[in-house]
């Protein structure tokens, strides 16, 4: 299974990218690597096989360079984890939560759609 998962950087992004490329589905991990920068380094390790990509949940383009990789077919799975994960954080910028946690949410999974997408998961955080 070709599998995208936005919010790959995370606390339930990075375990999950393990776990599905360790099972064999090819991952692509997207993230804005906003804690950190860069991608986790249990993620690029180029022994598990995982795709990275920086993008946003707000502005990426499905078709963009770099998705699906040169991958003949297109993604069968799209995760979004990338949902910002607290009260505090909410607290600080509440539009900048709702832009990412709602507004980039329902654009994902439109954008999933039109793609032909078979299945779609939507987690947010993990403190929803």
């Amino acid at each position: 299974m070709n599998c995208l998962i936005f919010g790959a950087g995370g606390y339930l992004g990075i375990p999950i990218c393990e776990a599905l490329a360790a099972r064999g589905h090819f991952v692509v991990a997207c993230d804005r690597w906003y804690f950190g920068k860069k991608p986790h380094p249990n993620l690029v390790d180029d022994k598990i096989g995982i795709g990275i990509i920086t993008a946003d949940i707000r502005t990426v383009n499905l078709a963009m360079p770099g998705i699906p990789f040169g991958m003949e077919e297109p993604f069968d799975a799209v995760i979004d984890l990338a949902g910002l994960s607290n009260d505090l954080s909410a607290e600080i910028d509440p539009e900048l939560t709702r832009s990412i946690n709602i507004e980039g949410g329902k654009r994902l999974a439109t954008l999933s759609k039109q793609a032909g997408v078979r299945k779609y998961v939507y987690s947010s955080s993990a403190s929803v």
